[in-house]
């Protein structure tokens, strides 16, 4: 008897590679890397990047939202993270719930000690928000690591083409948050990969045009902007919910 077995899923794909090491995707601004804790030292070493900086981190969507039917429940931020006021607890729990790419830098303190990754601890946690795509993953692995697909201190790529080799040799699949990924099996042999990973990324020809999310810090009742800009709409939309709040 044949047996046909359906398409496998690519979020699952992503799901099981992300396990064994660097996973390069795409987000809605620039390609990415990803990595799960257990892999942040492998992030740092194919980033070239100063292990005193800090790094995003994305977790899995509120506990509404998790299908009850799971049994292995993932950490969530509170599992994670103790903020430093209910104010800033409230706020990250609003940046859960909104669209807009953002990036949140919350003072605190860890709860395990993976959240006190390099350069971290020093300003608190940094968490990437408003991407539904990279929310799904979490779902699956548990909080992971975040970080553009450049060598640190040269441009953030837009497309497949600006990535350095150095990078695309060793992770180990490219996935697009959508319907795509292809795996990279020998990333264990960088002078292996071309005929395969690199030919399958050729065929990827897409130019993201976002910019990279801005990036703020909780400070009190303030937001601090570290870099890029709020928009209009964000910003009416954050002193609408949280009147007292202040943005410099």
């Amino acid at each position: 008897m044949t047996v046909i077995h359906p398409p496998r899923n690519p979020l699952f794909d992503a799901a099981s590679y992300i396990k064994y090491g660097v996973l390069l995707l795409e987000t809605e601004t620039v390609f990415g890397l990803a990595a799960i804790p257990e892999k942040i030292n492998d992030l740092f070493k194919i980033k070239s990047r100063n292990e005193t900086k800090a790094i995003s981190w994305v977790f899995p969507p509120e506990p509404t939202f998790v299908d009850a039917r799971r049994t292995d429940r993932h950490k969530t931020f509170d599992d994670c993270w103790v903020c430093k006021s209910p104010f800033h607890r409230e706020l990250v729990n609003y940046f859960f719930h909104i669209k807009d790419p953002l990036t949140v830098v919350v003072p605190g303190d860890p709860k395990i000690k993976e959240c006190a990754s390099p350069g971290s601890s020093k300003m608190g946690i940094g968490i990437r928000f408003g991407n539904f795509g990279l929310n799904q993953l979490a779902h699956l692995v548990g909080p992971y690591l975040l970080t553009s697909a450049n060598i640190s201190g040269e441009k953030s790529p837009k497309m497949i083409e600006e990535i350095d080799l150095e990078i695309l040799s060793k992770v180990v699949g490219f996935y697009n948050l959508e319907d795509f990924f292809i795996e990279n099996e020998d990333n264990e042999h960088p002078g292996d990969f071309e005929d395969y990973f690199i030919k399958g990324l050729n065929k990827y020809h897409r130019v993201l045009k976002g910019e990279p999310s801005p990036v703020i810090y909780l400070n009190g009742n303030t937001i601090e902007i570290i870099r890029g800009n709020l928009s209009k709409g964000f910003s009416k939309k954050l002193y609408k919910e949280f009147p007292r709040l202040e943005v410099k």
